[in-house]
């Protein structure tokens, strides 16, 4: 029998609580196993470089932690960002796709004088 086999075979005879915490290791040593083959890409005002994941992890732990935790399921992220945006009294479509257009500009304005400025 196949190592998978043997485990899907355990798995059915463990409560559910045991086999969270196994899928919570299971998902832990793929994160690392992948970290290390990661690239992380440091944006400074000067220059933009690609490290390893596993460098940056020895030289910015709090950093990496971030970088390495799950991302947040995509229905939990829209009901957040809705709750926001309505919090906020953003309320109609039309109102989200003038906020929208406002960033926009605003984030074009900024290229712009920076760009200026790099070029003075």
């Amino acid at each position: 029998m196949k190592t998978k086999e043997l485990i899907l075979q355990e798995m059915e005879a463990v409560p559910e609580p045991i086999l969270a915490v196994v899928l919570d290791f299971l998902q832990f040593l793929k994160a690392k196993r992948t970290s290390s083959k990661k690239q992380v890409t440091v944006v400074s005002k000067t220059k933009e470089v690609s490290i390893p994941l596993a460098l940056l992890a020895t030289q910015e732990p709090e950093i990496a932690n971030q970088l390495m935790v799950e991302p947040m399921p995509i229905r939990q992220m829209c009901d957040e960002l809705k709750q926001a945006l309505t919090q906020s009294g953003y309320t109609s479509r039309e109102n989200i796709v003038e906020l929208v257009q406002d960033v926009k500009r605003e984030r074009l304005s900024e290229k712009e004088n920076q760009s200026k400025t790099t070029h003075a």
